[in-house]
């Protein structure tokens, strides 16, 4: 058997009909159910950082009403 990186595997995923994709999960899950996956947790800032100082700062904007992104506005020169 040869063998294969992450990325290697990673590629070849992505290279897969959304069709395969499902029956790739469908696999997945049948496969390894029984198994404890542990999916990595998202760390929480230190409140006195950056990070978490930009967070409360996105959560008080309100978002755009027609949903523009900022992307949409440098992209489109709207102001």
């Amino acid at each position: 058997m040869q063998s294969r990186t992450v990325a290697d595997i990673e590629r070849a995923i992505e290279a897969l009909t959304p069709q395969q994709r499902e029956a790739l999960h469908v696999w997945f899950d049948t496969r390894f159910s029984n198994r404890e996956i542990q999916t990595p947790t998202a760390v929480e800032p230190n409140p006195g950082s950056v990070v978490a100082l930009l967070r409360t700062l996105r959560a008080r904007i309100p978002s755009d009403p027609e949903g523009w992104t900022t992307r949409d506005y440098v992209n489109y020169g709207r102001r």
